[in-house]
């Protein structure tokens, strides 16, 4: 889905909030020029939601896709408070347009 370059920080930020090297870390900035690469994305989700003993108030993502729509849902829809920034950066503009799309008709069908 993405188009952005350089390396996937998204594992690497996982592997930091399920550890102790940062207790108290309460701003994550991962905001860049173009979107960080799609990969590690769901890793990190997860270590947001199971960081429970970490203080994040505020972190900033710009991303350029994901493994799976789920995972931009769930940060669409808001599930992640903590992620107070975010920006898609994808080189297929029509892709959000079609993933919301996606999610209205979802919500729809569930509420008919």
């Amino acid at each position: 889905n993405g188009c952005g370059s350089g390396p996937s920080f998204f594992r690497f930020g996982a592997d930091a909030l399920t550890g102790d090297s940062v207790p108290s870390l309460k701003s994550l900035n991962l905001w860049t020029e173009i979107g960080l690469r799609a990969e590690g994305v769901g890793v990190f989700l997860r270590a947001l939601k199971a960081s429970e003993h970490h203080p994040l108030e505020d972190v900033k993502v710009c991303l350029s896709g994901a493994e799976n729509d789920e995972d931009l849902e769930e940060l669409i829809l808001g599930r992640y408070p903590c992620v107070r920034t975010l920006r898609f950066d994808f080189c297929d503009p029509p892709y959000l347009s079609k993933l919301l799309r996606k999610m209205v008709e979802r919500e729809e069908g569930e509420g008919g």
